[in-house]
């Protein structure tokens, strides 16, 4: 865990696009996070869950799962 919020950290999170930093974080919480295979982020605009990023197919299908159940 300590590895992990350290890579974290390590994330340059200023002059760069946010699909790049969210990218960077899945991609650190994919190898952080034991026996995880897919890793996403959702966030909302305007009321609306979406998936900024993704570490692989199964996350981003799951996501389309759950939005399609509300």
């Amino acid at each position: 865990m300590e590895d992990m919020l350290r890579d974290l950290a390590r994330v340059p999170l200023t002059d760069r696009p946010m699909s790049d930093v969210l990218t960077d974080i899945v991609q650190v919480a994919t190898r952080g996070i034991p026996g995880a295979e897919a890793v996403s982020i959702t966030l909302l605009r305007i009321d609306v869950p979406f998936t900024a990023a993704y570490s692989g197919d199964m996350a981003l299908h799951a996501d389309d799962m759950q939005y399609e159940q509300g």
